[in-house]
């Protein structure tokens, strides 16, 4: 989680947040949406760092304990905040600091950022405008960076989620074997050897096609052993001379097409 170094007082060991940094504010906004609610700062942001416990909560456990928005990477100035008086949607204020982005210097207070944001059963949505208000094109970066560790396995997260439904009261799932093992590595030479040859199988028609086959420039000839398909199977051998590709076949049992189109 990227915090903005000019925030951060580090002595020896200790980290120490200036006192007129906005991470020192602790003045917080709250939206509750039945078993839902979510704890932010006054920017719309949970902190991952200072006084307070800010982040989504669903059914006493909270689910995302760090979420912040950066324009070209350093924190919005605070214009104002405020809660609508039926405890729906949080309405943020921002502004940018003075920055520079190569050439171009763009002033204090020429982009207005609006966040608004409201709760769901176990769901936060947001909306973000951006308006310009000088005169000429400001080209900026808009990064929302966020961590959902807490609920997960020694805080760990996977590569990946499954697509499974929501459960209520419980984390997300986890992709079954991203790690153990590495699924989709042990396929991936496969894989890459079928899209570099353009490799086709019918099995309903008996027929290996090749569509353009291609072979790096290390690689002069690939050999395919007991490739089957249907009743029947072939050995097959690609090689490649210059930029010219061809299929050739060593053995072949059953009926078997071999269609190369180049």
């Amino acid at each position: 989680m990227r915090i903005d170094v000019q925030d951060i007082i580090t002595i020896g060991d200790e980290h120490y947040i200036r006192a007129r940094s906005s991470l020192a504010d602790d003045r917080r906004r709250v939206l509750l949406s039945g078993d839902t609610f979510a704890v932010f700062d006054r920017s719309g942001d949970f902190q991952p760092i200072g006084s307070g416990e800010f982040g989504l909560f669903h059914c006493d456990t909270r689910y995302l304990s760090a979420f912040e928005l950066r324009i070209n990477g350093r924190r919005p100035l605070l214009l104002s905040s405020s809660i609508r008086d039926d405890n729906a949607v949080l309405a943020v204020d921002l502004t940018n600091s003075e920055m520079r982005r190569g050439d171009q210097l763009i002033r204090h207070g020429t982009v207005h950022i609006y966040r608004s944001k409201f709760l769901r059963p176990a769901c936060c949505f947001e909306r973000i405008r951006i308006e310009n208000y000088g005169t000429e094109i400001a080209e900026l970066t808009l990064s929302l960076q966020f961590g959902a560790a807490i609920v997960l396995e020694l805080r760990r997260l996977p590569e990946l989620f499954c697509g499974f439904p929501r459960r209520p009261q419980n984390a997300p799932t986890l992709y079954p074997v991203a790690c153990s093992p590495q699924a989709w590595a042990a396929g991936s030479v496969f894989l890459l050897l079928q899209s570099c040859l353009g490799l086709h199988i019918s099995a309903e028609n008996s027929r290996i096609t090749f569509y353009y086959p291609a072979l790096p420039k290390s690689v002069e000839k690939v050999c395919l052993k007991n490739l089957i398909v249907g009743n029947g199977s072939a050995d097959l051998v690609v090689t490649r001379d210059r930029d010219a590709v061809g299929v050739g076949i060593s053995k072949r049992i059953g009926n078997i097409e071999v269609v190369t189109i180049s």
